[in-house]
């Protein structure tokens, strides 16, 4: 056995040490990176741009900070987390719930956040928060996976319960809109905003598992409050409807008081953040709908182009006889009144009068805004929201999330603390008073990533989805106590302070002279930087733009749509067929029939991670081994290794069907021999195929009948494709992490060019720059893409090009492009590229601002003073933008 396994290694001259054991899998063996670009709603870059400063902070839970929050490396990346805070900005909410046993307790206002957040005044804290000095307290999560900490005996508990948890969570955001249509469907009155709040998404989340009931019903005294009495009726009211078209069971899940904690605060903060970040772009969508702007500029402009009027007497015309009346509708309804000389139809004032009425008649908006008061006070507006998803399906406009939904099928992150490990993974009836002699039940305390760093240690609390984990590290320990509603606001710090160019003095003007990189934020190239010293002769430009960011989520959705099994295939494109966003009920039950239907197949495709039985997705696919022109060894579509130094020759290059069979079986040998395939399959699996194939080698250095010898190959390839069938499913969650981690490189990438580009002591970009020790200083955008920067001349569109969207080529098969500007004043004409224009006026603005200390009077607002209120640095408000100056 042991001299044939020797001749045929010899005889194809494979070495391990030959080789490139790559521990990532095939589906990530690449270098592509890519960054991500926030977005603000258009009612925030309102707000902020008139100067008020309203709660918009968007609520961190830890489905989204932890979400896709991990290494698939195994390896713990050095240094601390680009998620790392001081508290003195965010110290009463940013604090762990008691993991010493007690149950977790949350206001249902905020969750710990580990990244740095503009600081903004809150509408109330965690009663978790821990009393703590402001100027020491950290928090910090390290990246690591299950495999790496988790002790063997207890990973599958851990996998059942990450899974159950998810599916429960899902049916839980699912049976709660649910409840809401039903309830506003027969009872107009009903109050929305009253029940959107952790404590009855607990008790839906309860209600979705089998338990003991205890509300004092047998012995008639309750313990329960009022509330919790009245949910409990509501909800028992209709979950039979809802198992019924959803096909659900309860599942059984006992002590999962603290796992509903944690979740549904998520599931309240997933609410909370969709009606401030899309209430004021949605009610403007509508108001524009109503009083039909699109078809009465299309009417207007045709009308005056059929008597020959020319493009600016249209323009003019638009903006006085449309643009100006409805954006003064729009002003009178954003304070809660209709005027009667708005040119409104009957039924669209009708609508709009069912909108408002949502509010009671004395209420009155905070600043006089709706916009304003959304942010401030969101649950006032959950039963507005519901109307004006109404009105968009009455309209037949596109529809919107209203009630937010999971309709993801792979695994999110949970919380998991000492009360959760205790009764779920090593199945304890009590709690042990020292919750780190729990934990090392179940991890390796003495790993790297769970061992203390100075003041800052593992306190009791991670966050996994079964593959990843991400623990968190704080140097104060876990606490009840509540830290009072101190206002955020209150512990603000000026170090993150923005500042404008207009507002530096002169000699601050003289000390960055020559050093400032001129950057222009847009939409196909995200960043165009030029430094004040370019000329014509010696450019220094930088441009990145967004295919260099799309790449690697090109590559992931290109891999998902030819990997994709038919049967998935059909089954998410008969899903799709029902909108989950729509606020009709039947539409809705439609929508809930048809996931049902195909729960199964879908979420044992995305979830195979931690599936222990996926069914064969790839019944008649029989992979082979090939080795690429760049000698990496393949199995189907997946990468096994890369040969180095003498490498052997595919199968197809020789006939002898010995040979084939014998070559087959040494790369198998070889793909199980990897760690990246270890970490894929269970020990047993890897050991049972290696028992077949050692069998199937002996066999063949004893035949000689090649009829034989062909027949054992196809037998040798159908099982080890039936075996090794998982090995075809992509990683879901790793490439979710992937997509996350390319960004972070692709961002410090971006930091290296303009460093090598422009010098290396930068100001840079607020959200991407400011953690890499740069700064930024912000300059008034006003006219700068519509003025010559030689000439000051009036720049204008000209060139008409292909639609580059093809869903709209049909009605506008061409359009102006934007990018492309000409000066007539020129002869012969010169034309600009957009960007270009824009930063060049940048630097006319620096340097007369240098000279006179004021702007060129061709870049100048002439009827206000420009604003130098601080706005959110991540704004992309088309209304009001910020140019970037950094100093080299």
């Amino acid at each position: 056995h042991s001299l044939a396994l020797k001749k045929t290694a010899e005889t194809y001259s494979i070495m391990h040490d030959n080789m490139e054991d790559k521990s990532e899998d095939s589906f990530l063996s690449f270098s592509t990176t890519t960054t991500a670009r926030k977005r603000t709603s258009r009612e925030s870059s309102q707000n902020d741009s008139q100067g008020k400063k309203a709660n918009s902070e968007q609520l961190r839970s830890s489905d989204y900070w932890f979400e896709s929050d991990y290494d698939f490396f195994q390896s713990l990346l050095s240094g601390e987390s680009s998620k790392t805070i001081g508290l003195q900005k965010n110290l009463a909410s940013n604090t762990f719930a008691s993991t010493s046993g007690a149950a977790a307790t949350f206001s249902g206002t905020a969750m710990p956040t580990l990244e740095t957040v503009a600081p903004s005044s809150a509408t109330g804290v965690s009663n978790a928060s821990a009393s703590v000095s402001a100027s020491n307290g950290r928090i910090m999560s390290i990246k690591t996976t299950v495999k790496d900490i988790w002790k063997a005996p207890y990973v599958k508990p851990l996998h059942d319960l990450v899974d159950l948890t998810n599916k429960v969570v899902t049916h839980t955001f699912a049976l709660s809109k649910f409840i809401f249509l039903k309830e506003i469907t027969s009872d107009a009155n009903f109050d929305l905003g009253n029940h959107i709040n952790k404590n009855f998404f607990v008790e839906v989340f309860l209600s979705l598992l089998l338990r003991q009931s205890r509300d004092g019903s047998v012995t008639g005294k309750s313990k329960l409050t009022d509330a919790v009495q009245n949910y409990r009726k509501l909800i028992g009211k209709h979950k039979d409807h809802y198992f019924q078209h959803a096909k659900y069971t309860p599942a059984k899940l006992t002590n999962a008081q603290q796992i509903a904690l944690y979740e549904c605060v998520k599931i309240q903060t997933a609410y909370v953040n969709n009606i401030r970040a899309h209430f004021g772009n949605r009610l403007l969508m509508v108001l524009n709908k109503l009083f039909k702007k699109t078809e009465k500029t299309e009417n207007l402009r045709q009308k005056m182009k059929t008597q020959g009027y020319s493009d600016d007497d249209i323009n003019k015309a638009i903006r006085e006889q449309i643009t100006t009346p409805c954006t003064l509708f729009k002003l009178s309804i954003s304070k809660g009144v209709i005027h009667n000389d708005t040119q409104l139809d009957n039924e669209s004032r009708l609508k709009l009068e069912d909108f408002l009425s949502t509010y009671p008649k004395s209420y009155r908006f905070e600043k006089d805004s709706i916009y304003y008061d959304v942010v401030s006070r969101p649950q006032n507006h959950f039963k507005a929201f519901f109307k004006l998803a109404s009105i968009c399906e009455f309209l037949k406009s596109d529809c919107f999330v209203c009630f937010p939904l999971r309709t993801s099928f792979i695994p999110t992150y949970m919380t998991i603390d000492s009360k959760i490990v205790n009764f779920h993974i090593l199945k304890n009836k009590k709690v042990s008073s020292d919750k780190l002699d729990i934990w090392n039940q179940v991890v390796y305390l003495q790993k790297k990533v769970l061992r203390r760093q100075g003041t800052i240690s593992f306190e009791g609390t991670i966050q996994t989805d079964g593959v990843g984990v991400s623990v968190v590290k704080q140097n104060f320990p876990t606490s009840r106590k509540q830290a009072g509603n101190k206002r955020r606001k209150d512990i603000d710090t000026d170090e993150n302070k923005v500042e404008y160019i207009e507002k530096l003095t002169s000699s601050q003007h003289a000390e960055i002279k020559g050093k400032c990189v001129l950057m222009d934020p847009n939409r196909r190239d995200l960043f165009y930087c030029m430094k004040e010293t370019s000329s014509t002769e010696r450019k220094q430009i930088l441009r990145y733009t967004q295919s260099s960011r799309s790449k690697l989520s090109r590559h992931f959705r290109k891999l998902q749509k030819n990997l994709k099994p038919e049967d998935v295939r059909f089954a998410e494109e008969m899903t799709s067929k029902k909108k989950s966003k729509s606020v009709d009920l039947p539409s809705y039950i439609g929508y809930i029939k048809v996931r049902a239907e195909y729960e199964d197949v879908l979420t044992e495709y995305y979830g195979n991670e931690t599936k222990t039985n996926v069914r064969n997705f790839y019944p008649d696919t029989i992979n082979d081994f090939f080795i690429t022109k760049t000698h990496d060894l393949y199995w189907g579509r997946l990468f096994v290794a890369r040969f180095t130094g003498t490498f052997p020759k595919n199968n197809t290059d020789n006939e002898d069907e010995l040979f084939k069979l014998q070559n087959f079986i040494t790369h198998l040998q070889i793909l199980l021999n990897q760690a990246h395939v270890k970490k894929r399959l269970p020990k047993t699996t890897i050991t049972h195929i290696s028992r077949f194939a050692e069998e199937a080698l002996i066999w063949s250095f004893g035949c000689q009948d090649q009829a034989a010898i062909i027949q054992k190959l196809k037998v040798v390839k159908n099982f080890t494709s039936s075996q090794l069938q998982t090995l075809n499913l992509l990683p879901f969650r790793k490439m979710r992490f992937s997509s996350k981690l390319y960004s972070r490189q692709n961002e410090e990438s971006l930091v290296k060019g303009l460093k090598e580009k422009f010098g290396r002591i930068n100001k840079g970009l607020i959200s991407m720059l400011q953690k890499n020790d740069l700064k930024v200083l912000l300059i008034d955008e006003f006219k700068t893409s519509s003025v010559c920067p030689d000439c000051e001349g009036k720049l204008e569109k000209f060139k008409r090009v292909t639609n580059p969207r093809p869903h709209k080529r049909q009605k506008h098969p061409t359009v102006i492009c934007n990018g492309l500007l000409r000066c007539s004043n020129h002869q012969p004409v010169k034309l600009w590229n957009r960007d270009q224009a824009a930063v060049c006026n940048f630097k006319k603005i620096l340097v007369e601002l240098r000279k006179s200390e004021k702007r060129p009077d061709c870049l100048a607002r002439s009827n206000a003073t420009t604003s130098f209120k601080r706005r959110r640095e991540d704004s992309s408000s088309s209304d009001y933008k910020k140019a970037k100056i950094l100093s080299t």
